[in-house]
């Protein structure tokens, strides 16, 4: 079945199950290939609940848990059904200013580590990223980067947590370590990592989140096409 067959399903079903929710999505932008999958949701909040979000983010917490929990495990179901594809995990972020959301899925097998993108400025990209995943706990073990479509840059940390967020993990306190991490890194990587200036893009969303037990964390740069 042609990829772009598959991504129309994808993007319908996806649709489905948000409306199944009393959301509905400006836009829906899939891409699919051996090493990743990304699901972009754009505007996905009308203007008033985008004001809610904003007034009440346990609210905004609580909100997107619904949605994740909802929609992730359908569709990893469905994408199975079409494609063949099963994930090892699943992420997902949303970033506030624009109301937009990203469902990033790896399949099995980890291809991305065989199939990595050499691009300009990746040594740099790699480094920054080392030294910012540093400062807020530890030098990955490895790092893998890719692009998805013409304006994702997907970065792969793999080895990132130290002893003591494994024990946190281990205890259940995984709402507030997601919490104080995705607040620590999402600030600095938008404020150290330059990417803008390495790339020589202007980037206009980042995107970030954890599968604990994996001990793996995938974030996603989005630049003006």
């Amino acid at each position: 079945m042609l990829i772009t067959k598959i991504t129309d399903q994808i993007s319908a079903e996806t649709q489905t199950l948000l409306r199944n929710l009393g959301l509905i999505p400006e836009d829906i932008t899939v891409s699919l290939d051996e090493r990743c999958l990304t699901i972009q949701l754009h505007h996905l909040f009308t203007s008033a609940q985008e004001t809610m979000v904003r007034l009440d983010q346990h609210d905004m917490r609580a909100t997107r848990d619904l949605i994740v929990d909802y929609v992730i495990p359908d569709l990893g179901d469905f994408i199975n059904k079409v494609s063949g594809i099963k994930f090892e995990s699943m992420y997902y972020d949303w970033n506030d200013s624009d109301s937009s959301g990203l469902i990033i899925g790896l399949p099995q097998g980890s291809r991305y580590r065989e199939h990595e993108d050499y691009y300009p400025g990746k040594d740099e990209i790699h480094r920054q990223v080392a030294k910012i995943t540093y400062d807020v706990q530890k030098v990955p073990d490895s790092i893998y980067s890719f692009w998805t479509g013409d304006n994702m840059l997907v970065i792969v940390r793999e080895g990132l947590f130290i002893k003591l967020e494994k024990e946190l993990i281990k205890l259940g306190f995984t709402d507030g370590l997601w919490t104080a991490k995705r607040t620590l890194e999402r600030q600095s990587f938008l404020s150290e990592a330059q990417a803008t200036a390495i790339l020589k893009r202007k980037h206009r969303a980042l995107y970030v989140d954890w599968q604990f037990e994996l001990d793996k964390s995938a974030l996603v740069y989005a630049f003006d096409g």
